[in-house]
């Protein structure tokens, strides 16, 4: 029997979506989607951060009892720190976006956010929700609890502080207040014109013991310890998978195997008379009103379903899909008709794909996509038309097992398309909250893709279009075939090759620009505009004409103006009469997909004074260090030193040796070379080492100064925390520079993390500060001298001040480099 075949699939991708056409799965997986069909529950998982999610609950809901599960983690991780990389605030906020998105792929639950900014440590959630506003953020709540209409929701944390951070504190707060507020319909009444409103069953925290000698009288628990046959994993062990996809944040995680046990405890709702946090909740289709047909047909589907000819199940998915119609609940029928969308195609092993040869197209542009549709099952497939943007194919033909359409369709770019850049990062927002313009789509996890193809085909009189990006493919020597989204850019960006530049009073230094073109273009005008009482020469430059994907370095000499001061420095080419000031990153990482970031084309220029006597540094790097470039404006010379150096290389040429965050958490060769850095600094070498962390997570396995000490977990995470200088007299205060209060003006985010502790009498402590209502601490930096040498011990945050052009964190530190 030959029969023909349609399907509407929307896929939600990211800009820069590394997988284009939808990751093929196995027979066992369909079994799970086929399960998923019956069911009619959702539960919705909330925390504060991209890892803060307990991935064998999510693994288990999506793949146990195959329910619509979902996590909703109220930041993007924008505040976190990157052990990968240097990218820090909206750009790590990205890298861990597409984490979180690689994470879910594997425990196939879905990915919510809030606009909430992880703005970093808060202590109580008081401050988080001052800095968020309250009623916003539980605005993001309410939206995603009356869009995913969970039965359940779960917290990761208490309400009661136990989870530490203020977020924690804050996303269990919010999600118990959503609970009762997504049910009322005077809450957030805007909302019910796209939705309607909500009440969850019970919620639930998900506790944490780790005691085992602990108290769990009053808990529900759950084992959550079984083996999926159809994945041929555990779910501690697809677990274990998905959260090692937060790399940034170093959370390679165990597979666990055998007996799991998971902790509830009521916060609000039914209570369960058993112990079961599911009693009462009718997760069957059966449960909605006008699925008897539908029903019928799925558990036909299950009984049919062979795993050596999934293709012969369609015509049966395609009857569900008709029955699914009449459910009449909205949302539901939605959600079933897109599950077997989805499911025809993969029992079809219907592909579809158009590529082009560029990453990258400007609006107005055209490009040439090479367009295939191919049959790869033993069914009769009738495509009759291909659309890609502006351009559409008839193609009216029947496509057999491995029957192929190609064709060449050139696609136009709408002139007055949107780039490719991360929505929430379109507006400037706030410190604590992003700013988006569709407040539909706060939660949203990522940006639909640019430019798709559309095929459109027909099984029994039925029209049905698939939807797929449309890609970029090229092969690695290494990695085989690699795929990204097409994206649009503007025609041309120009880059500052710095984003702070430190300039003394009156100094004049040159300002390197890379011009990049995504389009061939004619001459063009660059230039810089900057404020009054800064000088810049030339005035403008001209580019000659540059084909696509060209890029061209050129420098300014600027000068500073006498008077200390900052300045926002904005770069500017002219095209065709036209200013286009956009600057243009890139992250590639190869465990997300690659993504890029428009953004204005500046920089901020800092007029400081900064005395330095130290020349010539050594840098031990440590985890995802941008300091090493910072030092560079002071105008020293710095060398990053490996581990071979560290063997091999006379230390004594340098000045200082300074050693980066977590340094001695990553590096375990670092206790090797331990001797000859004490023995540098013995014969008078300055040694400087910024914070580590000792936890359950990571731990220091050698003594990092000439004398003992600990690494606690105190910090100050307000910025304008007071400052009182220990002793005023000290040397690292005085010399070059002399540190007032002042200095301590302008920071960012935190003062300082992960404080030395337990420090033996021979350390001398240098300021005293604390975060309001807590007892002074006077660890934040320690001291001593060792032979002829100078060791210092920092958990003030420089890895954060010096990349943010902070003057007086720069001048504190040129001052402990130059320790003599």
């Amino acid at each position: 029997m030959k029969y023909f075949f349609s399907a509407i699939l929307v896929f939600t991708f990211s800009i820069a979506q590394s997988i284009a056409q939808p990751q093929a799965i196995t027979s066992g997986e369909i079994r799970i989607a086929i399960k998923h069909l019956s069911n009619a529950g959702s539960v919705l998982y909330v925390a504060a951060h991209p890892d803060d999610e307990n991935t064998r609950l999510l693994s288990y809901f999506s793949n146990g009892p195959c329910v619509n599960t979902a996590y909703l983690s109220l930041t993007r991780g924008d505040g976190g720190q990157n052990l990968i990389g240097t990218e820090q605030g909206d750009l790590l906020g990205m890298i861990r976006t597409q984490e979180l998105m690689a994470a879910r792929k594997l425990d196939r639950a879905q990915q919510f956010f809030s606009r909430a900014r992880d703005f970093g440590y808060s202590k109580t959630p008081e401050e988080t929700f001052a800095i968020w506003n309250r009623d916003s953020i539980l605005s993001d709540v309410v939206w995603v609890v009356r869009t995913t209409r969970p039965d359940v929701i779960l917290c990761r944390f208490p309400t009661t502080g136990e989870g530490g951070h203020g977020h924690h504190t804050a996303s269990a707060m919010l999600a118990l207040e959503a609970f009762a507020a997504a049910a009322d319909p005077k809450q957030f009444s805007w909302q019910l014109k796209h939705t309607q409103v909500w009440q969850a069953k019970r919620i639930l925290w998900n506790a944490f013991i780790r005691d085992p000698k602990a108290d769990r009288s009053g808990y529900y628990t759950l084992d959550i310890g079984e083996y999926n046959p159809y994945l041929g994993l555990s779910y501690g062990e697809l677990a274990g998978r998905s959260r090692s996809m937060h790399k940034s944040q170093g959370f390679g995680a165990s597979q666990t195997r055998g007996t799991q046990m998971e902790y509830f405890k009521h916060m609000a709702g039914d209570s369960a008379t058993e112990n079961n946090i599911l009693q009462g909740v009718e997760w069957n289709v059966n449960r909605l009103p006008g699925a008897e047909k539908y029903t019928a047909l799925v558990q036909q589907i299950t009984k049919d379903f062979r795993d050596d000819a999934p293709h012969l199940l369609v015509p049966l998915l395609v009857k569900a899909y008709d029955a699914a119609a009449e459910i009449k609940d909205a949302r539901w029928r939605e959600s079933k008709q897109e599950a077997l969308q989805a499911l025809i195609q993969q029992c079809l092993g219907l592909y579809l794909e158009a590529t082009v040869k560029q990453k990258y197209i400007s609006p107005g542009s055209a490009a040439i996509a090479n367009v295939s549709v191919l049959n790869r099952s033993g069914a009769e497939v009738k495509l009759t038309r291909v659309n890609i943007v502006s351009a559409s194919a008839k193609a009216d033909m029947l496509l057999g097992f491995n029957g192929i359409w190609k064709n060449d369709l050139k696609l136009t770019v709408d002139p007055t398309s949107v780039y490719s850049t991360p929505f929430w990062l379109t507006r400037a927002g706030t410190y604590g909250r992003f700013d988006i313009a569709d407040r539909t789509t706060v939660a949203n996890p990522e940006n639909k893709p640019a430019i798709i193809v559309q095929a459109t085909v027909l099984i029994e009189s039925r029209t049905f279009t698939f939807s797929q990006p449309v890609i970029y493919k090229w092969v690695d020597d290494t990695e085989g075939e690699k795929t990204r989204n097409l994206e649009v850019v503007p025609p041309v960006t120009v880059n500052f090759d710095d984003i702070n530049y430190l300039f003394a009073p009156s100094a004049t230094q040159q300002i390197s620009l890379t011009v990049q073109s995504f389009d061939s273009m004619a001459t063009a005008d660059v230039r810089l505009q900057l404020p009054p009482g800064w000088k810049v020469a030339p005035a403008s430059q001209k580019l000659s004409a540059m084909a696509g994907g060209q890029k061209h370095a050129m420098q300014f000499s600027v000068t500073a103006p006498a008077t200390p001061g900052n300045a926002q420095a904005k770069a500017v080419v002219t095209l065709n009469g036209k200013a286009y000031s956009y600057s243009f990153t890139e992250i590639i990482y190869p465990h997300i997909p690659q993504m890029v970031r428009i953004d204005e084309a500046s920089a901020a220029f800092v007029c400081a004074d900064i005395k330095i006597t130290a020349r010539k540094i050594g840098y031990i790097t440590g985890a995802g260090d941008a300091v090493p470039a910072a030092l560079r404006q002071l105008g020293a010379s710095v060398d990053e030193l490996t581990n071979e150096d560290l063997g091999k290389k006379d230390l004594t040429v340098y000045d200082a040796i300074v050693v980066g965050i977590r340094a001695y958490n990553t590096n375990e060769k670092l206790n090797e070379h331990q001797p000859a850095l004490m023995h540098y600094v013995k014969q008078g070498g300055t040694m400087v080492v910024q914070y580590n962390t000792s936890n359950f997570l990571s731990s220091v396995k050698t003594q990092m100064g000439p004398y003992p000490f600990d690494v606690s977990r105190t910090r100050v995470t307000d910025e304008l925390a007071t400052i009182t200088i220990l002793d005023k007299n000290a040397s690292l205060l005085n010399v070059p520079n002399k540190i007032t209060d002042k200095d301590f003006d302008g920071w960012v985010q935190e003062r300082g993390l992960y404080f030395p502790t337990g420090w033996e009498e021979n350390y001398k402590p240098l300021f005293s500060m604390h975060d309001p209502g807590e007892e002074p601490s006077s660890s934040s930096t320690i001291y001593c001298p060792y032979g002829k040498g100078i060791y210092i011990y920092t958990g003030i945050s420089f890895f954060r001040q010096l990349p943010a052009a902070v003057p007086g964190a720069y001048r504190l530190f040129a001052n402990f480099i130059s320790a003599k």
